[in-house]
């Protein structure tokens, strides 16, 4: 009966030390929504909005055609303080939503997320606005040609 009881404790240690293997494993790729700390651009919101002006091109056949709106563009901030995983959330239209990956994809140099000290991944969200000048509207808006609207799907496509 003692052998029975020893082996099924023992049986139990090992399966722990495996689970806690594995959860020491996963724990390591794992994309957190919520943390303690949330990344934050060098500088802060203030700075990374300027970076974003400063990257971002307005199309101009989104300009033409008067093509404005927000984007909301999510992407992981990774335990160095790169960025990956670029995906517009909230489209407004395939030449603005390739424009807004286009620019967060340059962002660098973030402080990365951290959880109970340590540095972790982490989703952030960011609305890009592409937005014209009242002065630039006309009454006749030009409508897109077939070979505009052909090259804006295959950019909605690329992403």
């Amino acid at each position: 009966m003692k052998k029975i009881l020893f082996f099924y404790f023992l049986m139990a240690v090992c399966l722990n030390f495996g689970w806690a293997q594995n959860e020491a494993d996963t724990s390591d790729e794992s994309i957190y929504r919520f943390v303690e700390v949330m990344p934050e651009y060098p500088g802060g919101t203030d700075a990374m909005n300027m970076f974003i002006v400063q990257h971002i091109e307005y199309p101009e056949a989104a300009r033409n055609h008067h093509i404005q709106g927000t984007i909301l563009v999510e992407f992981v901030i990774e335990k160095d303080g790169s960025v990956s995983n670029v995906t517009v959330k909230n489209s407004v239209h395939p030449l603005l939503d390739s424009a807004a990956v286009k620019a967060v994809r340059q962002f660098t140099g973030w402080k990365p997320a951290t959880n109970q000290g340590n540095a972790v991944r982490c989703y952030y969200t960011v609305p890009i606005t592409f937005q014209l000048p009242d002065d630039d509207f006309e009454q006749d808006v030009v409508p897109m040609t077939k070979k505009e609207a052909r090259k804006a799907a295959k950019l909605g496509r690329r992403f």
